[in-house]
C-alpha cells in the first residue's frame, strides 16, 4: 500500500507540469483569439468610418412609357395616345469630421401625344395636336452643417433649394402655341429658398432642420407673364419675397437586404407677413430592386404655393379667373441605379 501511494505521488508530480502547460496554452489561445477579435472589430470600425467619410455619389435613371392605339375605333373611343417620360435623380453626400453636406437633384420630363386636332394659333386654325406636358421639374436641394455635439446629432448650418422648369408651357399644357397663350417657361417661374438654422440628425436615416427665418424668393424672367402674378410673383412685378420660418424633414432607409428603399422629403415655408401662408413641397419615392441595378421606382409628389394661381379662361365673358393651384403627381418608372 505504501508503494502504491508513492507511485501515485510520483505520477501526479510528473503530470502537474504537463497539465499546467496545457492550461497555459489554452489561456494563451483564448487571449490570442480575443485580441484577434478585438483587432478585427477595430479594423471593421475603421473601415466603416472611412467608408462614411468623403463623397458618396449615386444616380437613378428612370423611363416610363404608355399609350393606346385604336384600330377601327367606335364613336365612344378616345383619341390615340402615346406618352413618354424620363426621370434623373442625383445624390451626392459628403462627410468629413464634423462636416456634413447632403445634395439631391431631380430632372423630370414627360410628354403626351394626343390624336385629333386642337385650336391653338392666333387665327384659330386647327392644327395637329402637339405634344402636351406630363411633367417638367428641375429641382436642386442642398443641406450643409457643422456638428456642435459630441454624438454628431446636432449641427449648425442651413438648407438651399432651386425649383424651376426647362420648357415653355402654353394654354392647355402644350409645349407649343401662340404667344398670347404662353403661361410659363424656363426661369418663369424660378423659386430659390435659403434657410440658415439648426439641423438635428438622430439617425443616419432621418434629418430635421428648423430655421427661425428663411428666404423664399420667386422670380419671373418673362415680362409678359408678370402682369397677373399667377406664377407666384407680385402682380405686375418680377418677383416676390417671402420671409418666415422654414421646416425640413428628410427620411431615407433600405429594407430586405437593400432590395427596397424608401425616401421622403417635406419642406414648409410659411410667410410671417401673411398669416403663415406660403409654400409646401412633399416628395416621396419607393425603389424596388429587380436585378443588378435595374428596378422599379414609384413616386408621389405634391407641390403647393399660396401665391401661385391657376388661370381659368371663361370664353363667354372673356374673363380670366385665378384660383389657388395645388399640384400632385404619381409616377412609375423602370430605373437603372448606379454609383459614381
Amino acid at each position: 500500500m505504501k508503494q502504491l501511494s508513492v507511485l501515485l505521488l510520483a505520477f501526479c508530480a510528473c503530470m502537474a507540469p504537463a497539465l499546467s502547460q496545457d492550461t497555459d496554452k489554452a489561456v494563451n489561445e483564448a487571449r490570442q483569439k480575443a485580441e484577434k477579435a478585438a483587432a478585427d472589430a477595430k479594423t471593421a470600425q475603421e473601415r466603416q468610418a472611412k467608408a462614411e467619410t468623403g463623397w458618396k455619389k449615386r444616380a437613378e435613371l428612370g423611363l416610363t412609357m404608355n399609350g393606346m392605339k385604336f384600330i377601327n375605333p367606335q364613336v365612344s373611343d378616345p383619341a390615340d395616345q402615346f406618352g413618354l417620360g424620363g426621370l434623373i435623380d442625383l445624390f451626392a453626400d459628403f462627410r468629413k469630421g464634423k462636416l456634413l453636406w447632403e445634395n439631391t437633384g431631380r430632372l423630370q420630363l414627360a410628354a403626351l401625344r394626343n390624336g385629333g386636332k386642337t385650336l391653338y394659333d392666333d387665327k384659330g386654325v386647327a392644327r395637329d395636336n402637339p405634344f402636351s406636358k406630363g411633367a417638367d421639374v428641375l429641382l436642386v436641394r442642398s443641406t450643409a452643417g457643422y456638428s456642435i455635439s459630441n454624438n454628431d446629432k446636432w449641427y449648425v448650418g442651413g438648407n438651399a433649394r432651386i425649383l424651376t422648369q426647362m420648357f415653355p408651357t402654353f394654354t392647355g399644357g402644350f409645349f407649343n402655341g401662340a404667344d398670347k397663350d404662353l403661361n410659363s417657361q424656363f426661369f418663369s417661374p424660378l423659386n430659390f429658398a435659403l434657410s440658415p438654422g439648426i439641423i438635428y440628425k438622430p439617425t443616419n436615416n432621418l434629418t430635421f432642420s428648423l430655421s427661425p427665418i428663411g428666404l423664399d424668393y420667386t422670380y419671373v424672367a418673362e415680362s409678359a407673364l408678370r402682369t397677373s402674378g399667377a406664377l407666384g410673383n407680385e402682380p405686375g412685378k418680377a418677383s416676390r419675397v417671402v420671409l418666415g420660418p422654414v421646416f425640413n424633414a428628410n427620411y431615407g432607409a433600405t429594407f430586405f437586404e437593400k432590395r427596397l428603399s424608401l425616401g421622403s422629403g417635406l419642406e414648409w415655408v410659411p410667410n410671417y407677413r401673411d398669416n403663415m401662408n406660403g409654400r409646401v413641397i412633399w416628395m416621396n419615392a419607393a425603389n424596388i430592386a429587380i436585378f443588378k441595378g435595374f428596378g422599379l421606382k414609384l413616386t408621389g409628389d405634391a407641390f403647393y404655393n399660396h401665391y401661385s394661381k391657376t388661370l381659368i379662361r371663361n370664353e363667354v365673358t372673356k374673363v380670366v379667373e385665378q384660383k389657388l393651384r395645388t399640384t400632385g403627381r404619381l409616377g412609375a418608372f423602370f430605373t437603372y441605379n448606379t454609383k459614381f
